[in-house]
């Protein structure tokens, strides 16, 4: 293994990322888009669903992000994924709907929510105007 001093001071160590799991922001994002792919026909994701706000729900437990209610994070990011969700008509779909579609939902966010620590941040890439899909950095 190389030494990083001196030269190679600037280098990163790759010692120190070889037990580093995926992120909580990659893995909301990989949830998302399984959820998008599978949903029943009839039911479709909005155009202003952010992924993003539902990170940032989910860890704070409200919407604008500020600290104090996250106990309720996970019921608060369902309640979220759930207003993002319609049907064709442009009716909207009930949290207890979801959950029967998608019975193994709250148990992923809770795992998120638990591998999210105190001062984790999101790296979603800001999208730019007339795109229709948010997606995370590349890590």
């Amino acid at each position: 293994m190389p030494r990083f001093t001196g030269q190679n001071k600037k280098r990163r160590d790759p010692r120190y990322f070889l037990n580093e799991g995926m992120k909580s922001d990659a893995q909301l994002q990989e949830l998302l888009d399984d959820l998008k792919s599978s949903l029943p026909q009839g039911i479709y994701m909005k155009t202003t669903f952010y992924p993003s706000v539902m990170y940032r729900i989910l860890r704070s437990g409200n919407a604008d992000g500020t600290p104090g209610n996250e106990e309720n994070g996970v019921e608060m990011a369902l309640k979220y994924l759930a207003s993002g969700l319609e049907t064709q008509d442009r009716d909207p779909i009930s949290v207890d709907e979801m959950l029967t579609y998608f019975s193994s939902l709250k148990a992923q966010l809770f795992t998120i929510k638990q591998d999210m620590g105190p001062r984790v941040t999101p790296n979603f890439e800001p999208t730019p105007f007339g795109s229709k899909d948010k997606r995370a950095f590349k890590v």
